[in-house]
């Protein structure tokens, strides 16, 4: 790694560092003021989020404007001294991989600038050097951090994805930021896994982590909502789920707070503060947290341990990449589908976050928006919005040309296949059932009814019907559930059982046969469907039980003949899913 330290003394005062040598203390003003990063603001979480009206064009056009001229002004703000001019070009013709241009500081005045916007006047953003100047925050340690824990290159890797959509919430699709994960893993996927903690509280969390029987979390990916509140307005509502011991006494003291939403135990939302979540992670040995939480890297105030990734930083997470203010989704969905894929490449985090945001910044539209009459496509400069804490060597996380395993390592995976769950790696649903392909335009849509079924599931229901008129998708629907389920480890295999042409008189049988067709095992009796559905889950999904609806068995109970649900005594014990009309 090939580092230029740009290390802040306090918040008017800093040195810079390459190799062997150090300036003198220069002086610093910032020339991005609060109103500058008001306009900022405005761009991101209103302007982009809404896109009103002609008038806000021209006003989003001004401020799209000023991102280069910002860029510059902080560039000559720090090298515009002629021995740091002298070190950053001898930084920047320096041979190799791997550069890094850190920011180090305490005082979250400091923090807080734009730094991803660096811009040499005589050239471009620092972003499209090639090779590629990773631009990094590093929190200064006040307040007793940790030494980050050292990061190791590994050839297997799992990423633990903590999707969090609390039902009192605004809602975002769930799966997005999962699909561009698996979709990225690609042809390492039998050598990187992917959890879903279910469900998504502190307490599952902390307890998976600590878990030494289950195989070690190299990265925690939260897809969830987050917020800073500078005022303290969030305190009241905040006390009623964190308990914690770091609850500041009252609002004025929990002003300039970060949060992150998790769920409780009834999948409503719990706020948890920057501290306790400092305290929970603490000596965690993660090598990367990844937080598309929006404003997770805000900061202000005079206390920069407020910030949520400030305080990780602190806790000893060697990496933190996170949001300084609100994202799309759609924006997080494109950086990280990218970012994951530049990781697996064998690049460090800087790196791997600076191409992704290099796509970024190539690629604006963020989909269309309502105009009038017409819809308009969105075009945005986001690319400068997610900001990396980072302590100590980027060093990449995964190595993406392993050597071979040797007979001892092929033992230790024999004997706990759990090392490596093929149900939770990017491998997809095939050989694990018996569903369609997907159709050719893709499943679109439906996030609320495909959350609602998983959310049931994690809850503890055994059974799912979904009911509607003809042709309205919910064999589609079901068959996609099947599929997230199944890519996503909540299921081992997914049985599609359709009614459709059936013609026998024993849907009983004609239900079992083909069970057993999808475990691959002899069903003779009942007692044989219930020992292979318990040794392993199964999602059952029966389609078009409507033409059951005439009794076609001649099983009996009290006199009268059953139902089909009755007729259909094996999923009992075994998850299902029934499309059927009404």
């Amino acid at each position: 790694m090939i580092e230029l330290n740009v290390r802040f003394t306090s918040s008017d005062r800093f040195v810079i560092k390459f190799d062997d040598r150090e300036t003198d203390a220069l002086e610093f003003v910032a020339p991005v003021n609060d109103g500058d990063r008001a306009e900022m603001r405005w761009y991101l979480e209103s302007y982009a989020a809404h896109y009103m009206m002609d008038v806000d064009d021209r006003r989003a056009e001004r401020i799209e404007a000023q991102l280069p001229k910002w860029g510059e002004s902080l560039f000559e703000a720090i090298f515009g001294d002629r021995a740091a001019a002298r070190m950053f070009n001898d930084f920047q013709d320096s041979d190799g991989r791997g550069k890094i241009l850190t920011i180090g500081a305490s005082h979250p005045l400091i923090l807080s600038l734009p730094w991803e916007l660096l811009r040499d006047p005589r050239g471009t953003y620092l972003l499209h050097e090639n090779p590629r100047i990773a631009i990094r925050r590093k929190f200064a340690g006040v307040g007793g951090g940790r030494s980050a824990a050292r990061v190791k290159t590994k050839e297997q890797l799992r990423v633990l994805m903590v999707v969090s959509r609390p039902s009192d919430a605004g809602f975002l699709d769930p799966r997005a930021e999962g699909l561009a994960l698996l979709d990225a893993i690609g042809d390492v996927g039998d050598r990187v896994a992917v959890e879903f903690l279910r469900p998504a509280t502190l307490d599952k969390l902390i307890d998976r982590l600590e878990d030494d029987r289950l195989p070690a979390v190299d990265i925690v990916h939260f897809d969830g909502h987050g917020a800073f509140d500078p005022d303290g307005s969030l305190h009241e509502r905040a006390k009623l789920s964190d308990r914690g011991s770091a609850m500041k006494a009252d609002a004025t003291a929990a002003a300039n707070t970060g949060y992150l939403l998790f769920e409780d135990s009834e999948g409503k939302s719990a706020l948890i503060t920057a501290e306790t979540l400092g305290d929970m992670l603490h000596r965690q040995r993660v090598s990367a947290i990844i937080l598309s939480a929006c404003q997770s890297a805000a900061v202000g105030g005079d206390d920069a341990l407020g910030s949520v990734a400030a305080r990780l930083t602190q806790a000893g997470m060697p990496s933190v990449l996170a949001m300084q203010y609100s994202v799309l989704a759609v924006t997080a969905r494109q950086l990280f589908g990218k970012f994951y894929g530049f990781l697996l490449r064998g690049q460090g985090v800087g790196e791997a976050l600076e191409n992704a945001r290099r796509d970024l910044y190539l690629n604006k539209e963020r989909g269309d928006r309502p105009r009038g009459k017409e819809r308009v496509i969105l075009k945005v400069q986001d690319w400068f919005l997610p900001a990396l804490y980072q302590v100590g060597n980027d060093g990449a996380l995964f190595n993406p040309h392993p050597q071979p395993l040797s007979q001892g390592a092929r033992g230790a995976i024999e004997e706990n296949p759990d090392l490596l769950s093929p149900s939770t790696s990017g491998r997809g649903a095939r050989g694990e059932g018996n569903l369609r392909e997907v159709q050719d335009a893709g499943f679109w849509g439906r996030s609320r009814e495909l959350w609602a079924i998983e959310r049931a599931y994690v809850r503890g229901t055994r059974r799912i019907t979904i009911s509607g008129f003809g042709g309205m998708g919910k064999t589609y629907l079901a068959e996609e559930a099947g599929r997230w389920l199944l890519r996503t480890g909540m299921f081992a295999r997914v049985c599609f059982i359709s009614f459709a042409d059936f013609q026998g008189v024993d849907p009983v049988s004609y239900a079992v046969s083909v069970l057993a067709t999808v475990l691959d095992t002899n069903l003779i009796d009942g007692a044989a469907v219930t020992r292979a559905l318990r040794e392993q889950a199964v999602l059952v999904i029966l389609d078009n039980l409507e033409t059951l609806r005439s009794p076609l068995t001649p099983l009996e109970k009290g006199g009268k003949e059953e139902n089909s649900d009755q007729a259909l005594p094996f999923l009992r014990g075994v998850g299902g899913i029934k499309p059927c009309s009404t």
